[in-house]
């Protein structure tokens, strides 16, 4: 039953497509939308400029007043990412009602149309007519700081109103005669087309209309299509055989599947928790993309991000030699590393290694890892680093720097601003002759060890400017035990970190990208929790540590703002003595 996936592109009866990726255009018709002070974002695949984030206030999209005419079936697929609910208290988002409407061409006792609004956890779909309104209100699936896909399907002259969210038929309304497609009116993305009610906060991305009805598997296979990494469900009660997608993992809590029921799973891992349970006959199946069984296993979606610090990459001969890249490459493959991040790239670009680079990152990214160069400077060493993004086919998926200028006599406005004007410039400058810059998708990564200028406070100041110029901040959280989130209070804690970054990016209504590293350099000044991974001692492997870590993190009161906080996963430093603890 299960096979290899295609792409699917579905045309039949698709009015309107929209990508949002850095305007409101039409990919298939004339029916272009236009964007009222809605920002470009990145989209559940972490691609930058592909998604729009509203303010739930009076940001929209408008997608225009006459598409629908002369169509009695309509169906809406969209993607939609809501951050944390919001009190009326939070004066930086939600200002009004706690609905959030993130699609409207009417509303509750409005004028003619369909709405679907977000609140608290809750999606409620429904329809008004002359100030009556039908609709129902969904809970599962939909935690926030989450993408969900949502497709709406209603037809006038069946008179049928049905309601899919991630996959699967959710439920059915009542529908309201005498309602048909070509009475709505403008419709309105990320926020009503009305006043006196609250917008969406939150990423609104890839959204299709259609004048027709989609199948069941049509709307899976779109959703598979367009799936997002992990997929997390709750409260879920399989009645017939159902199949269920996600790239990476699916976490199921609260399941039960009636007896003799299969239920497919197509993803990487399914993690099972102890609610979960089958009646007699009921059978679980988990597929790769290409139709291979495999066995169940453990994988969180917030460990997405799993790097390790590649030391000596050049001074120990790795670069060039093909048994010790290879050697690399498994080594990371074997303990779950999907990302390098590799020292002494100034030393193989001044030596004249740029050949042999640009072959290592491209045999890495066919392994699915991806590559980091460590820059501790924007001297030459970094001018030789723009020179192979422009010059070469394969070019690292980030960068990371190393500039420290908390410590010693350093200073955030002399040492580390023209870093971000480097980077930046990297990333977005768009040079002659070209519509487009050259690097967009590069991650900007700053590794940070304390959020101040030497002998003074932590800066709130300086909080921002990390958060509005680096794609991921990499925290570091060496201390005793570190795979436990500390307890301590002190100026510089991870928690202090942690809460200082959450506070900043809320002032800037966004969200902070953060991923937390781990020592194990065994002869390192600060601690290191190198006997914790040891096979020699505790024998955890470098998952574990963040995973029990990341269980404190989701429990801990002391952290502000956590719901802006986006955490990616761990990386380890270092290469060299991972290796040692394992092989």
């Amino acid at each position: 039953m299960v096979g290899p996936l295609d792409s699917y592109h579905y045309i039949d009866g698709l009015l309107a497509s929209y990508d949002l990726n850095g305007d409101a255009s039409d990919e298939v018709g004339n029916y272009d939308g236009s964007v009222s002070g809605a920002e470009v974002t990145t989209d559940r695949f972490s691609s930058t400029l592909s998604a729009y984030r509203f303010n739930g206030k009076d940001d929209y999209v408008d997608l225009g007043p006459d598409f629908t005419e002369g169509f009695d079936s309509l169906s809406v697929s969209i993607w939609i990412y809501p951050f944390t609910s919001c009190e009326s208290s939070d004066t930086l988002a939600i200002e009004a009602e706690d609905d959030q409407y993130f699609l409207s061409s009417g509303g509750k006792d409005e004028s003619t149309g369909i709405y679907a609004i977000w609140n608290k956890g809750a999606l409620l779909v429904g329809q008004s007519l002359e100030n009556s309104h039908s609709e129902h209100e969904y809970h599962a699936f939909l935690d926030d700081h989450k993408w969900h896909h949502i497709v709406m399907f209603f037809d006038a002259e069946n008179e049928e109103a049905i309601i899919y969210v991630n996959g699967v038929n959710a439920y059915s309304l009542d529908y309201i005669s005498g309602i048909s497609s070509s009475m709505i009116d403008a419709l309105f993305l990320g926020g009503p087309n009305f006043e006196g009610v609250s917008g969406f906060h939150g990423k609104v991305d890839d959204v299709k209309i259609y004048h027709r009805k989609l199948s069941e598997l049509e709307i899976n296979e779109l959703y598979t299509a367009q799936c997002p990494d992990s997929l997390v469900l709750s409260d879920l009660h399989i009645h017939s055989d159902t199949l269920l997608y996600a790239n990476s993992m699916i976490q199921i809590d609260s399941l039960e599947i009636d007896s003799a029921c299969t239920v497919d799973f197509i993803t990487s891992r399914v993690h099972l928790l102890d609610s979960s349970f089958l009646n007699l006959g009921a059978q679980m199946k988990i597929w790769d993309m290409e139709g291979c069984r495999h066995s169940e296993s453990i994988h969180d979606q917030h460990t997405r991000h799993r790097g390790i610090y590649v030391n000596n990459f050049v001074t120990d001969g790795v670069l060039g030699n093909a048994l010790k890249e290879d050697s690399l490459i498994q080594w990371c493959l074997k303990n779950e590393f999907n990302n390098a991040y590799l020292y002494n790239i100034g030393s193989a670009l001044s030596s004249g290694m740029q050949v042999e680079l640009d072959n290592f990152v491209e045999k890495a990214n066919d392994h699915f890892i991806d590559i980091t160069f460590v820059s501790a400077g924007y001297g030459t060493s970094f001018s030789n680093i723009e020179a192979f993004h422009d010059d070469y086919e394969n070019i690292p998926q980030g960068i990371v720097s190393e500039i420290e200028f908390w410590n010693g006599s350093g200073d955030y406005d002399a040492d580390y601003a023209p870093w971000l004007d480097h980077l930046d410039s990297l990333k977005y400058k768009i040079p002659p002759g070209e519509t487009m810059p050259l690097n967009p998708e590069v991650f900007r990564r700053f590794y940070i060890g304390k959020i101040k200028n030497p002998g003074q406070a932590p800066s709130f100041d300086i909080a921002e400017d990390l958060i509005m110029h680096h794609d991921e901040i990499f925290l570091t959280n060496y201390h005793s035990d570190g795979f436990d989130l500390s307890s301590s209070t002190s100026e510089n804690s991870i928690v202090n970190k942690l809460s200082l970054l959450g506070k900043a990016a809320r002032n800037l209504d966004r969200e902070v990208n953060v991923v937390i590293l781990f020592n194990v350099r065994q002869d390192s000044p600060a601690p290191n929790i190198w006997t914790y991974y040891s096979e020699e001692h505790l024998d955890h492997d470098f998952r574990a540590g963040y995973e029990k870590w990341y269980h404190d993190f989701i429990h801990s009161s002391d952290i502000e703002h956590k719901e802006y906080i986006n955490l990616k996963g761990y990386g380890v430093y270092r290469w060299t003595d991972a290796r040692e603890a394992r092989f």
